[in-house]
C-alpha cells in the first residue's frame, strides 16, 4: 500500500457522507440549493487536486478510474468554475465518487502492486 493512495483514499472516504447529505434531497433541490452545489463542488474538488498528486504507479493500482477525466473536470474547476453544470456535479457525486471509493479501496485491500 502507498501512503499517497491511503491518503487519497481517505479524502474520498470522508467526501461520501458530505456528498450523500447533499445530494440527497434529489436533482431538483440540488439545483435550487446553491449550498449543497458548494458542498459537491468543494468536495470533488480536493479529490480530484488530490488525484493529481498521485504518481503514475498509483494510479496504475487502480485501473478502473478514468484519471484522465478526473484531471480535466479539475482543471475545468480551477479555470473555469462558471461554465461547471450543477447537473453533471450532481451525477458525479452520486455515481462516480462512490465507485471511485470501492476501486480505489479494493486496490488497497489486495495490495495490488503496479
Amino acid at each position: 500500500m502507498t501512503k499517497q493512495l491511503a491518503k487519497f483514499h481517505a479524502e474520498v472516504r470522508d467526501a461520501l457522507p458530505l456528498l450523500d447529505r447533499a445530494i440527497s434531497g434529489g436533482i431538483d433541490h440540488f439545483i435550487a440549493s446553491t449550498f449543497d452545489q458548494a458542498v459537491v463542488d468543494w468536495r470533488v474538488y480536493r479529490i480530484a487536486e488530490w488525484s493529481i498528486r498521485l504518481g503514475a504507479g498509483e494510479r496504475e493500482m487502480v485501473p478502473a478510474e478514468r484519471w484522465h477525466a478526473l484531471r480535466s473536470l479539475r482543471h475545468i474547476m480551477a479555470h473555469r468554475f462558471e461554465t461547471l453544470d450543477p447537473m453533471l456535479m450532481f451525477v458525479f457525486a452520486a455515481m462516480n465518487v462512490p465507485k471511485l471509493e470501492f476501486a480505489v479501496r479494493r486496490a488497497l485491500e489486495k495490495g495490488v502492486t503496479p
